[in-house]
């Protein structure tokens, strides 16, 4: 008898199980939407902290880049994939 493709479970990257807990799959959207808010908040720091002629403003456009390429990386993820056991 041969598995069914609902049975069967591709392998998750260490990757994966390291940065995707299984709570993120079923609300994917809402997590990537409150990453999308913490990023524009973190742009809007940052373009504060050039209106003053601080240089620190870089570390915050670097933080809302790595907010927005790491949750579109988890929801992708999710995306692609069925929600993990809890076994």
């Amino acid at each position: 008898m041969h598995a069914t493709n609902e049975t069967v479970r591709p392998p998750r990257t260490l990757l994966m199980r390291v940065l995707v807990r299984s709570w993120e799959y079923p609300h994917r959207r809402l997590l990537w939407r409150l990453r999308c808010a913490v990023a524009l908040v973190y742009i809007g720091f940052s373009f504060v902290l050039f209106a003053y002629g601080s240089w620190w403003g870089l570390l915050s456009l670097a933080g809302a880049a790595a907010a927005l390429f790491g949750g579109y990386f988890i929801y992708r993820c999710t995306q692609s994939q069925p929600e993990p056991s809890s076994s």
